[in-house]
């Protein structure tokens, strides 16, 4: 469901249409959920079976999309430049 959407229509005074949302749903940013994943897996605090799980079909993804490439593409020069700004400041990696 595209809430954005809908709210932009909403704010502009533009009828909204009947939507249903599909049942189960997960919602994922992997360029995030990942790492921190990987990290609470190393630390025992997640199992590598829970994560995955987790993860199973059916998934919507935050940033990529199919039909809007995008914001998925642009997400690769952020996520470089936050991790060259982590390493070059000594913080931790993962």
């Amino acid at each position: 469901m595209d809430y954005p959407y809908l709210l932009w229509l909403l704010t502009i005074g533009e009828p909204i249409p009947v939507t249903k949302a599909a049942v189960g749903m997960r919602w994922v940013r992997m360029s995030t959920d990942a790492p921190t994943a990987i990290r609470e897996v190393l630390h025992g605090r997640l199992s590598l079976r829970e994560y995955l799980r987790s993860i199973r079909p059916p998934v919507a993804q935050a940033i990529y999309a199919s039909d809007d490439p995008v914001p998925g593409v642009l997400e690769i020069p952020l996520l470089a430049y936050l991790l060259g700004k982590r390493v070059l400041s000594g913080g931790r990696i993962a």
